[in-house]
């Protein structure tokens, strides 16, 4: 894995909102030792609406930020809500890259394992 633009990460930070979030109900919550958090803004007109949502993760250690992820998702839609176009793009803002990533890797995996588990009951 390149970093936290490689498609290969996005679609396991992908997985870890899923499993955590589902139906992004919450726009704050915890997961394991990270804070997480969404703000979301809308645009919705005649031809095209779209949402640009911003996710911060942060990882506190021992009192101290550790590492702080910003990942943000934008989504286009036609006037008959037909998706026209979808970008993510992630950042560390502070601390660590390898460490933001090592961490969306373990719960990616987690993750995977508890929808397995889930589908064989």
């Amino acid at each position: 894995m390149k970093g936290v633009n490689d498609r290969k990460f996005l679609n396991q930070w992908r997985l870890v909102l899923d499993s955590t979030n589902p139906g992004l109900d919450k726009d704050r919550w915890r997961v394991g030792d990270v804070q997480w958090s969404r703000a979301r803004h809308n645009y919705t007109g005649p031809s095209h609406a779209f949402s640009i949502e911003v996710h911060t993760l942060e990882r506190q250690q021992a009192g101290q930020l550790d590492w702080r992820l910003l990942v943000v998702t934008e989504t286009w839609w036609d006037s008959k809500k037909e998706p026209l176009r979808t970008t993510r793009w992630a950042r560390v803002d502070e601390g660590s890259a390898r460490t933001a990533i090592n961490w969306i890797e373990e719960q990616s995996v987690r993750s995977s394992a508890a929808s397995k588990s889930m589908g064989e009951s």
